[in-house]
């Protein structure tokens, strides 16, 4: 079943947000809430994660959360949720992968201005950018060419390495539901 505008900004939002930075119990509330806004279409995609955010979401300590967060991406045996660092061969931020998608951007009406969490070309940026591309009506053109010029040529591999870090509970659950999405997206843009 093929995901409607609204679902697919929602999908590509709570994939954003979960990537950002760290979340608390009180972060997954609200992702909670956020998740039942999604139409029924979505509802085998999100059950997986959507019961663990619910899970941690009665928790009364998010130290367990913030320890898996700073293992799985702020410690060297965790993963580098940068596209730069995917796709060169040095696995360096910063590098052509992120001229790219700077460029991307600013084509499309986007400046990335004032204080940055991250820099363009990480993970949760562009999963942002993709659901303002959708949000603003762009053609399907120029999704597919962010798509697959920027998301599905290194987020699946991210994702495979989220699930395989030995430290991974949650973002285990939330890279199998990114997986799952991509793949639904593939279909929709590639074919």
């Amino acid at each position: 079943m093929q995901l409607n505008e609204d679902d697919r900004i929602l999908h590509y939002s709570l994939l954003s947000r979960i990537l950002t930075d760290q979340l608390t119990t009180e972060d997954m509330k609200k992702l909670v809430d956020f998740s039942e806004s999604f139409s029924s279409s979505s509802e085998s995609l999100l059950a997986e994660v959507q019961t663990e955010m619910k899970s941690w979401a009665t928790k009364e300590d998010d130290e367990a959360l913030r320890v898996e967060y700073a293992h799985l991406f702020l410690m060297p045996e965790g993963v580098k949720a940068y596209e730069s660092v995917y796709r060169t061969k040095d696995r360096l931020m910063m590098q052509e992968p992120w001229e790219k998608v700077r460029t991307f951007y600013l084509k499309h009406g986007l400046k990335l201005e004032g204080e940055k969490t991250h820099p363009e070309d990480h993970a949760s940026v562009e999963l942002a950018f993709m659901a303002l591309l959708i949000e603003n009506k762009e053609t399907e053109e120029v999704q597919k060419a962010f798509f697959d010029q920027h998301l599905f040529c290194w987020l699946p591999k991210l994702f495979e390495d989220m699930q395989a870090n030995p430290y991974a509970d949650f973002y285990q659950k939330a890279a199998k539901y990114g997986e799952a999405f991509l793949q639904q997206e593939k279909k929709r843009l590639i074919g």
